[in-house]
């Protein structure tokens, strides 16, 4: 794109009956004309800061309590992994705000979804899809949100909708994250 570029002049008054401070003033007011007038754009854009570094004492803390979860999880300790996921998660939403927001994105994200998990393990249904809800509203292609609020509302009794989030999640999910979508889809599809 080529910058169009115009010769302005200022105005010139000439009084001759202006006195020696009078003069000077506009002397200097004139030449601030000029410099402004013949200004080149574009201004110059100074370079951008460098991206600041997350916390690592706090990313560590955040996925040592994730890992305490999952085994927790892995134990059937679910009201116990659901406690340390809120705790995670707590920690999580503590970062700085100049701190990379893909990174709290991911790890309130997983966070959220862990806890639906665990709350489906506890048959409490409407928190599960709470949690599920709050993770794909922040995360729209994680296969594993959908998934779970898919399980939520199929344990709430709420069928077609559970069949929707399934499609949906079908098609926005990463790949990576979309094989257990298939398996429910192919169940749902089955009862059919």
């Amino acid at each position: 794109m080529a910058v169009r570029t115009e010769q302005l002049e200022a105005p010139q008054v000439k009084l001759d009956n202006l006195t020696e401070e009078e003069q000077l003033v506009q002397e200097k007011l004139n030449k601030y004309a000029k410099s402004i007038a013949t200004f080149r754009y574009p201004f110059a854009i100074p370079p951008p800061f460098p991206p600041a570094k997350p916390n690592l004492a706090l990313s560590t803390q955040v996925n040592k309590m994730k890992q305490t979860a999952n085994e927790a999880f892995k134990r059937k300790k679910y009201e116990e992994a659901k406690k340390l996921y809120s705790l995670a998660l707590h920690l999580a939403l503590n970062r700085c705000s100049w701190e990379p927001a893909l990174l709290t994105r991911e790890e309130v994200s997983t966070m959220l979804c862990n806890r639906a998990a665990a709350e489906l393990s506890l048959s409490q249904f409407p928190e599960a899809l709470a949690d599920a809800n709050a993770a794909l509203k922040i995360r729209n292609t994680y296969g594993k949100c959908f998934y779970r609020k898919a399980k939520a509302l199929e344990a709430m009794h709420r069928m077609d909708e559970a069949k929707q989030v399934v499609r949906d999640g079908l098609i926005l999910a990463e790949p990576i994250t979309r094989n257990e979508l298939v398996s429910l889809w192919a169940t749902y599809t089955k009862e059919n």
